[in-house]
């Protein structure tokens, strides 16, 4: 404050020292005033005495103003992602609010008014009992669009009721802010959120005026003491937050890979899941909040939870990590989105692929939390499906796990990763630069091989790579450009960070891991679209090097192929595999080991080669367009059944051949085949 002669203490002073309001606590603390020019004093002065208009500000633009504020390496070491209202609203319209609007509308249609006028009274009262919980509230979003929610339906009641002549106490509004809590560990955040939950309570109050007509009393702002600056994974939520007063928990809790945590969110991670939590150290962030959520409601079985968290949570080796423990322990899935693009409203955000997750304990039934009917999974094109049960793999069926395995299931070829440089691209040579070498130095040409990633093969791109195993150190010193490359991989690898790397610095000839087979392999790439039926796999000869971006299996035979790719292992792999953001992301460890393999037992010797001839007209088919100039992301893309109908009717002949092997119809949904493929497994 401005320095002011010291005085005797004014008794009336005393009394608003005591007021319990403060201005919401924004002048709590000693601040010290700028020096303004008299015209810009004149200017406030004025334009305060004619009061400020709140309403046409949007509670949720501090939100995003917040983030904006923030680097895009700050948003993406948090975990930040700001959002949309109607994003918001899937998760808290399954959660609790339709629920609620549908008791409003189901009160309004009441023919006789003193029952009409009961159920209207009985809604408003158990809106303002709801206690809500935000444990990673950040700018406040979701608790600022949940009370104002409550406020609007609030409001509709007091229509209702005012517009139907019955009396209304002097200040009819019961739902109240100190419903709302929060945890979150940016301060300025903090101050954010208290910032959009004054706005949003002075907008509602204004509307709740203009439906009554009449001016209802506005106090200065309440001090709200029910959103804490505190790190939620190492504290006690029983603390700040009564377990039997609480009817839901909600929000959009940090994303953070565990590649890119720091070492503050490694900690907070061990003490959050324990050491003895399995794979702790491969699971994202937002886990912990799971965790730490299912242990708060199973203090009070009533409490609700939905959550949005990345979609890995929901595939590949995360399922079991995170959801085995949950559920072994209790936990059930209520309702869920399947991935979809989480929007911000905030300028330059990066898109996220995401999931919500609606989970409790189940068999509690209580007035605010009605056990449901029926649960439900949301898909990202509008439609809704039912289910008896949803798994971690948000499918309706029972709840098993797909766990790493090192080794495949059946008796079939192991799959491995190609082979990889960590050379800082000195081993890579481009197509102009072959030219260079070939001709400036012809020895080079011996090391010279066809070098093939993901990329090259989906796009028939062409790369290669110096390959020197096995060569001579005598003749590779003939070779200025051949050394000079080398040179460039022991230097990489002598600057690297990582220990491993820096001890392969010995060997700069050398890729640091050589999974290259004597024998021809069959590929699949280590990414895809999500947008492909069907994920490309082919054959290539062994003398084409690999690169870690694609799994590799020597020795394979035009069965593997023809099972690989088929509808069955598609349909395999869009559930169990992991992402990349929302593409495919192949795993040996989760989806081939894991993949259950038709048992090759009576007539199955006349399945294997019906399903290899199969295989084979699809490559022969493939072969054709290939040589005329198109690549596999042409073939597989959305033009599959539109121009290329000779390989689209022959994987169908294929499809069939191999559903027959799993006791399946050639009709039958991807559900069903993934069905089966559990029950296998389980």
């Amino acid at each position: 404050m401005l320095n002011t002669p010291t005085k005797k203490r004014d008794p009336e002073e005393k009394g608003l020292n005591e007021f319990p309001y403060t201005n919401g606590g924004l002048f709590a603390n000693e601040t010290q005033l700028p020096k303004f020019s008299e015209n810009i004093a004149f200017k406030i002065t004025q334009k305060f005495s004619l009061g400020f208009d709140w309403s046409p500000i949007n509670p949720a633009i501090f939100g995003a103003m917040f983030e904006s504020t923030l680097s895009s390496k700050d948003r993406r070491e948090g975990g930040m992602h700001y959002t949309t209202t109607d994003n918001i609203d899937k998760a808290l319209a399954p959660l609790f609010l339709n629920r609620f609007r549908q008791r409003l509308e189901d009160a309004i249609r009441i023919p006789d008014l003193n029952g009409k006028r009961d159920a209207l009274f009985a809604l408003q009262n158990d809106l303002a009992s709801l206690k809500i919980l935000d444990p990673a509230c950040g700018s406040g979003n979701f608790l600022t669009y949940c009370f104002m929610e409550l406020r609007r339906l609030e409001n509709k009641i007091l229509y209702e009721l005012h517009t139907a002549g019955f009396s209304l106490n002097e200040n009819p509004i019961k739902v109240s802010l100190s419903q709302f809590y929060g945890f979150e560990i940016n301060d300025f955040a903090v101050d954010t959120a208290k910032t959009a939950l004054w706005i949003a309570q002075n907008q509602m109050l204004h509307e709740t005026q203009q439906i009554l007509g009449e001016n209802i009393a506005e106090l200065p702002l309440c001090n709200i003491d029910t959103i804490h600056k505190v790190n939620a994974l190492r504290i006690n939520w029983e603390n700040y937050v009564n377990p039997s007063e609480l009817n839901y928990i909600v929000g959009n809790p940090p994303f953070v890979g565990a590649m890119q945590q720091s070492r503050e969110q490694k900690k907070d991670m061990i003490d959050c899941l324990g050491e003895k939590w399995k794979n702790a150290g491969k699971m994202d962030y937002v886990c912990c909040w799971y965790k730490k959520s299912f242990d708060f409601i199973k203090l009070n079985h009533k409490i609700r939870c939905a959550f949005v968290s990345t979609n890995s949570i929901c595939q590949g080796e995360q399922v079991a990590n995170l959801w085995k423990p949950l559920m072994e322990g209790g936990l059930t899935i209520d309702f869920a989105y399947r991935t979809f693009r989480w929007e911000s409203d905030s300028m330059g955000m990066a898109h996220v692929h995401c999931v919500i997750v609606g989970f409790s304990v189940a068999g509690v039934e209580t007035v605010c939390t009605p056990s449901l009917p029926t649960r439900r999974i949301y898909n990202a094109d509008g439609t809704i499906e039912t289910a008896k049960n949803i798994n971690a793999y948000l499918l309706d069926g029972p709840n098993v796990f797909v766990e790493s395995r090192n080794n495949p299931i059946g008796d079939v070829p192991e799959m491995y990763f190609g082979s990889m440089p960590r050379d800082g691209g000195a081993f890579v040579i481009m197509p102009e630069q072959k030219y260079e070498f070939e001709t400036m130095e012809p020895i080079s040409k011996q090391w010279i091989r066809k070098y093939i990633g993901a990329e090259e093969f989906i796009n028939n791109k062409q790369r290669y790579c110096l390959w020197l195993l096995d060569a001579n150190p005598m003749e590779i010193a003939k070779s200025s450009l051949v050394t000079e490359r080398v040179k460039q991989v022991k230097e990489f690898r002598l600057s690297s960070k990582a220990e491993a790397t820096r001890r392969f610095a010995k060997t700069p000839t050398l890729f640091c891991q050589i999974a290259q087979p004597n024998s021809d392999y069959l590929l699949v790439p280590c990414v895809s679209s999500e947008k492909r039926k069907y994920i490309p796999i082919g054959f290539m000869h062994k003398d084409i090097i690999a690169s870690n971006l694609v799994q590799i299996i020597p020795n394979a035979t035009l069965y593997e192929f023809g099972i690989l790719t088929s509808i069955i292992h598609n349909a395999w792999i869009r559930v169990v595999a992991g992402r990349l953001e929302s593409r495919y992301r192949y795993s040996k460890d989760i989806v081939y080991n894991n993949f259950p393999w038709p048992e090759c037992g009576g007539g199955c010797r006349d399945g294997v080669h019906t399903v290899s001839t199969c295989g084979q007209k699809i490559l022969d088919i493939r072969e054709k367009y290939l040589s005329q100039g198109a690549s596999l992301a042409d073939l597989y893309g959305e033009n599959l059944d539109l121009l290329f109908t000779d390989l689209a009717n022959a994987h169908r002949e294929l499809d069939k051949e191999v559903l027959s092997l799993y006791g399946l119809k050639a009709d039958a949904s991807e559900a069903e085949m993934v069905g089966k493929l559990f029950e296998m497994i389980g």
